[in-house]
């Protein structure tokens, strides 16, 4: 499930908000891996866009980002929960309303980056 997203749009699906929410299933005590593919962010070309990333209440991650890319989320273990949950909350340092960077925009969302894809890759050895 995903939370503080705004609509699909021919690109991807911006965030809205200073934070959005992925949760995920893995096997229990699994290694995963988040891909995001980032198709825009909304800060302009010569400032990245920036943000944590937690995993059930714990920081794994710090990310900058000029869009255009895909970034990966490393998912220790020991973060996801017993059954295998793991909840990703992405807590943006600079999202902005588009108007701060182009007056002319009169878009009242807050927008941070818009995303045109998840992958998650996991994988999990029994003792």
């Amino acid at each position: 499930d995903i939370y503080g997203f705004c609509s699909k749009e021919d690109f991807g699906r911006w965030s809205n908000g200073d934070t959005v929410i992925v949760d995920l299933m893995a096997a229990p005590m699994a290694e995963i891996t988040v891909r995001l593919d980032v198709d825009r962010v909304i800060t302009p070309e010569s400032e990245p866009f920036e943000f944590d990333v937690e995993v059930n209440g714990a920081r794994v991650s710090q990310i900058a980002t000029n869009g255009n890319n895909s970034v990966y989320v490393n998912v220790p273990k020991e973060n996801l929960g017993a059954d295998g949950s793991a909840r990703l909350i992405f807590i943006f340092k600079n999202a902005a309303k588009p108007g701060k960077y182009n007056p002319e925009n009169p878009d009242p969302r807050k927008l941070g980056f818009a995303l045109s894809g998840i992958t998650v890759y996991g994988y999990s050895l029994k003792k």
